[in-house]
């Protein structure tokens, strides 16, 4: 993947150099996502503003370009620039719809609701994700069964259900051929059913991901797999995981597709359960300081309060800060 981001670069200088704004606009959209895959989300952002800009120089077709504005509300997202990726959505989503594009728009929907949650608002995703979305294709409904999955875990409740459901849809639909949202729910259909089942899937995971250079992917299913092991009691096996990848490059400050504070939790509840207060240390700086900065600076004032004191992950954390303040 790698590799194939540094071509699609040189094709990208190529094109520029001859105004070839269509062939300039699909390497850097091609670059834009396979960075996000690498959990390199900055530069990834960077990457689909640039897409997005030529496409219209180029004249590309407007659906299409709502579709990767979509993409790019959920990097800020990731990133924790939440009031970019709220403003940026609600246009998004009211694009979309009045321009016939009614799947991707429950689609952009699900995305929002994920930031309302990560926001503290409970109460904001589940109005959005009630929405009827009527017969809409298989992976559509897939898709709005994960998010609302998310969501009651996020909440403390039992997804397991509304997973299962997400699972059967990918199988009636003959979804198997779309390989990583497939293995995506099969990771969390898993997780669902208990810590052991979590640690074999996430160990199969984690061959896919590495074979296919899914970097983010991986990360997410190291925090399965360092999730699973302190739960069946093997800290130090988990801590011995946790401990392998902090120091890697990006880890505390870039994520797609999960939400940072939760992966940096996980692994410093594993350093702890082992003794490791020393290797905890800096990542749980990171995570309360990730926290402080966006709240500070990409929260709207109206989410401040609920963002610190009703996103479950924020407040475990800083309810572990006044503890270890003492």
């Amino acid at each position: 993947r790698s590799e194939a981001v540094a071509v699609q670069r040189r094709h990208l200088d190529q094109a520029l150099a001859e105004r070839n704004h269509a062939q300039a606009s699909y390497s850097a959209g091609f670059c834009a996502t396979h960075l996000g895959y690498l959990c390199r989300v900055s530069e990834s952002l960077l990457l689909s503003e640039q897409s997005l800009s030529l496409a219209r120089q180029a004249g590309a077709e407007h659906g299409q370009v709502l579709v990767d504005e979509m993409g790019r509300a959920g990097n800020l997202g990731d990133l924790g620039r939440f009031s970019e990726a709220l403003e940026l959505g609600e246009t998004v989503i009211a694009d979309l719809r009045a321009n016939g594009h009614h799947f991707w728009a429950i689609n952009a929907t699900n995305d929002r609701a994920v930031i309302f949650m990560r926001l503290g608002r409970i109460d904001l995703a589940q109005q959005l994700l009630q929405a009827p979305i009527g017969e809409a294709p298989l992976w559509v409904r897939a898709a709005r069964k994960m998010v609302q999955a998310r969501l009651a875990q996020w909440q403390g409740r039992d997804g397991s259900a509304a997973i299962a459901e997400a699972e059967a849809l990918f199988d009636r639909g003959g979804l198997a051929l779309h390989d990583y949202p497939l293995r995506k729910v099969q990771l969390e259909a898993a997780r669902s059913r208990g810590p052991a089942e979590a640690l074999a899937a996430a160990e199969g995971t984690l061959a896919w991901a590495q074979a296919h250079e899914h970097v983010a992917f991986e990360r997410y299913a190291r925090m399965v797999q360092v999730e699973a092991l302190t739960r069946l009691g093997r800290a130090d096996e988990g801590a011995h995981v946790a401990s392998a990848i902090a120091g890697r490059e990006g880890l505390t400050s870039e994520a797609f597709g999960y939400y940072l504070p939760q992966l940096l939790l996980v692994l410093c509840e594993a350093l702890w359960a082992a003794g490791d207060s020393r290797s905890a240390e800096p990542l749980y700086r990171a995570a309360v300081g990730w926290i402080e900065d966006c709240q500070v600076r990409h929260v709207p004032a109206l989410f401040r309060e609920s963002f610190l004191k009703r996103n479950p992950i924020n407040q475990r954390l800083l309810a572990l800060q006044a503890v270890t303040s003492r």
